[in-house]
């Protein structure tokens, strides 16, 4: 027991040594001062707002920092909460403790919602915040802004090119009302657009979304008692693509095509046998045709479908079809012809006749 005790002893003494002489070898870790005027200032705290009054937009800034000057850009853009354009920005340059305000007379669109980015000299963002306009009628804030206004000016976008070419059209059927047919071409991508359509009787539009080309009609009233007919074609920001005048008389004496005559090679025809069906055309169009002949039983199942193009300029030549007469017909068939212009689904003309069938 003795011994133990004074082995223990030892090893107290011993570790004793040995970390006074580590502790003696070991350098001091020396601290650098931190010289505060090294440390990067954050920008000015700004309260920035997008304001109407008695219908005049107005940016409203205070630079809230008591020594520090603010220089910077604000971006301003407009519209609804869901779709925005850029409307304007403004350079700035505002005093500690003081409030700005800019009067924005050239912001080419208007809006109840508004998103207003503000960035310094260097690009930091400082204001960045999406808001509904707030608005106010008081006529004692009407007067000039304390502050001058420095507008930059927004590069123009591209104008759109958006052709229009309107004309008649038949309807699916020979005594269907005549449809008021468009035909949209556009290099540009055209989209949340509307076409509106004005006249005696007639109040209509159509959503437009298209690129290239596209067809939109409209039905007029079986009396045609519409004389002047006016259009607009207005862009997803309430700009105007394209707008116009038109009437009916003008429309009537443009370039149509229509089904001059259709002829059989014989009175019946029986089971079995072929009938040729012969078809003219009065007039033509600058895009040419494409007509489409079906023909179905008395149960309605098609027996013969074909399809035609014809783009030659002038008058154009008749069409000729060999259509065979099913072996089991008991009863006529008919015919359903149907006239589009070029490539398009506008339909120029139309018409239905019948296959007599003699089953003696």
């Amino acid at each position: 027991m003795l011994m133990n005790r004074s082995t223990f002893l030892f090893l107290i003494v011993t570790l004793t040594v040995l970390l006074t002489s580590v502790r003696g070898q070991t350098t001091p870790v020396s601290r650098t001062q931190i010289n505060t005027e090294d440390i990067p200032l954050g920008p000015p705290s700004l309260i920035a707002e997008v304001e109407k009054i008695s219908g005049e937009y107005r940016l409203r800034v205070t630079n809230d920092d008591p020594s520090r000057r603010f220089q910077g850009l604000a971006v301003i853009n407009l519209g609804t909460a869901y779709q925005q354009a850029e409307a304007g920005k403004v350079k700035m340059s505002i005093a500690p403790q003081e409030t700005a305000i800019y009067l924005l007379y050239s912001m080419p669109v208007v809006g109840d919602q508004y998103t207003l980015v503000i960035t310094d000299q260097s690009g930091t963002i400082v204001v960045h915040k999406i808001a509904p306009v707030r608005a106010t009628n008081d006529p004692a804030l009407t007067g000039p802004p304390p502050k001058p206004v420095s507008m930059i000016p927004i590069a123009t976008e591209e104008p759109v090119q958006l052709k229009v070419k309107i004309r008649l059209a038949g309807g699916a059927g020979e005594n269907d009302p005549y449809l008021l047919a468009f035909e949209l071409a556009s290099t540009s991508q055209i989209t949340n657009a509307r076409l509106s359509v004005k006249a005696k009787g007639l109040d209509d539009s159509k959503p437009v979304n298209f690129v290239g080309k596209t067809n939109l009609e409209f039905k007029l009233s079986e009396d045609l008692e519409v004389q002047k007919i006016s259009y607009v074609v207005t862009g997803s920001r309430g700009e105007i693509l394209a707008k116009g005048e038109t009437d009916l008389a003008s429309l009537m004496t443009e370039d149509v095509v229509t089904i001059n005559g259709m002829r059989l090679d014989k009175p019946a025809y029986k089971p079995g046998e072929t009938a040729k069906l012969t078809v003219n055309y009065l007039g033509n169009v600058p895009n040419g045709i494409r007509v489409e002949l079906v023909v179905t039983d008395s149960t309605g199942k098609t027996v013969f479908r074909d399809i035609r193009k014809e783009k030659k300029e002038g008058e154009l030549p008749a069409h000729e079809f060999s259509i065979p007469i099913p072996k089991d017909t008991r009863e006529s068939l008919n015919v359903e012809y149907k006239i589009f212009e070029g490539d398009s689904q506008t339909i120029i003309d139309s018409t239905n006749r019948d296959i007599p069938v003699a089953n003696n």
